[in-house]
């Protein structure tokens, strides 16, 4: 039985094996070996010279011999190339054993390396954060193109190369300072899965400074006399759709993941929904704390009669009206629909035309938690809301709740002592 080759080419080199600038010469030229699979055995030396024109250098002639090395070694790993039949048939990448992937990786073009980044780290993202980094992606190969790094080899980037890659992305996108260091987070982390395979050595877009950001007030959550006239109005025009919304507020959840909630998540006697791994952002299982009043409104909807596997929140069939969406029922609801209503309902001119979204009444949420906390005389006031969000660390949980801060500088205000 034939021995079975991984990879049936020795790597080229030139010969003689010592030539420098200083000794090549006519007698020079790039050599390899390989495996004839029909044969069954290994082929007398492939030998190739470099087409010169004259003049030329010695320097030029050894500069042509190294690139020659190189020509042929991307032709046997990346083409497929046998020079025996002289035709490429290159395999799938996939197909290819792993010494040989390896091998194949450091080869990859931009275009092809960024690619195989999404791919691979695309297992461990939720449907969301897979859409936000496909987007990144196409934008990013877009710049590349006009650019002319789209079919450059990956590890031949260099840090102008990146940079000049963001610059041209932000141009065409017009991207704001948070959407360039979007970018650039972006990036840097599929550059971070290349590493993993060997495709680049270091992260480079680590040095991109990122943009200052401009001040700005993104969510921000409704005032009294905006959060009353909402509620008034989506309680009587839309009551099973206010429901909803009093599982974002009370409970913190993320709008797409109460999209995904299901009647085996409600635990009535524990007042908490149990969200598996698969139903959460961060990909972890985590509990949140039902307020009373909150699941006094979920019995409403007499879960008890459905299925475990029915939506709380389902979306409407096509033969249903309006009406029947935001019940329970078989049909998952698109996280879309619900920033719908909101749009139609609350910001619209047609509907209140209040500048506020849908995402403010998390912000909201987590600064009605803040004073709670105050008023009952406890600490850390960024525990309880960062629990309830399921945040890894308080410092994420600021991103959201800023209501401490105005509780320290009244604090500051009020009971600083006297000098």
């Amino acid at each position: 039985m034939p021995k079975k080759i991984l990879r049936p080419w020795t790597d080229p080199a030139i010969s003689p094996k010592n030539t420098t600038a200083q000794t090549v010469g006519h007698h020079c030229y790039v050599w390899f070996r390989f495996f004839d699979p029909e044969k069954g055995e290994w082929t007398h030396p492939v030998k190739r010279k470099p087409l010169l024109v004259h003049p030329y250098s010695k320097r030029d002639h050894y500069q042509e011999l190294k690139a020659l090395v190189k020509a042929i070694d991307y032709k046997l790993n990346v083409e497929g190339w046998n020079p025996v039949t002289n035709s490429s048939a290159p395999a799938k990448f996939e197909d290819l054993p792993v010494d040989d992937q390896i091998t194949r990786a450091k080869y990859f073009t931009f275009k092809e390396a960024i690619d195989f980044a999404f791919e691979k780290k695309k297992a461990d993202w939720s449907s969301r954060s897979a859409d936000c980094y496909k987007s990144v992606v196409k934008f990013l190969k877009d710049a590349a193109g006009t650019l002319k790094l789209l079919h450059k080899p990956m590890s031949e980037f260099e840090l102008p190369h990146f940079k000049a890659l963001l610059d041209e992305t932000r141009k065409s996108r017009k991207l704001s300072s948070i959407g360039f260091n979007k970018y650039r987070e972006y990036l840097s982390s599929l550059v971070s899965e290349m590493i993993q395979w060997q495709i680049v050595k270091i992260n480079l877009v680590h040095h991109i400074k990122t943009k200052i950001q401009d001040k700005h007030n993104a969510h921000r959550p409704p005032t009294a006399d905006e959060r009353s006239q909402i509620i008034t109005h989506i309680k009587n025009t839309a009551p099973n759709y206010y429901r909803f919304l009093s599982v974002l507020y009370g409970c913190a959840i993320r709008p797409d993941e109460i999209t995904r909630l299901q009647v085996k998540h409600l635990h009535k006697k524990e007042g908490v929904f149990r969200i598996p791994a698969a139903g959460t952002k961060t990909k972890e299982y985590r509990e949140a704390v039902i307020p009373d009043w909150v699941m006094d409104l979920l019995m409403e909807l007499n879960l008890q009669n459905h299925d475990t596997n029915h939506y709380i929140f389902s979306a409407a069939s096509s033969w249903r009206s309006r009406e029947h969406s935001f019940r329970p029922g078989p049909k998952k609801m698109h996280t879309h629909t619900t920033t719908r209503w909101w749009r139609e309902i609350v910001k619209e001119k047609k509907g209140l035309g209040i500048d506020v979204s849908q995402y403010s009444l998390k912000k909201l949420s987590g600064n009605d938690m803040v004073r709670l906390q105050v008023l009952n005389n406890m600490d850390n006031l960024l525990e309880l809301p960062r629990q309830q969000m399921g945040h890894a660390n308080q410092s994420m949980t600021e991103v959201y709740v800023d209501e401490h801060k105005v509780v320290n500088k009244e604090l500051i205000r009020k009971m600083m002592p006297v000098l």
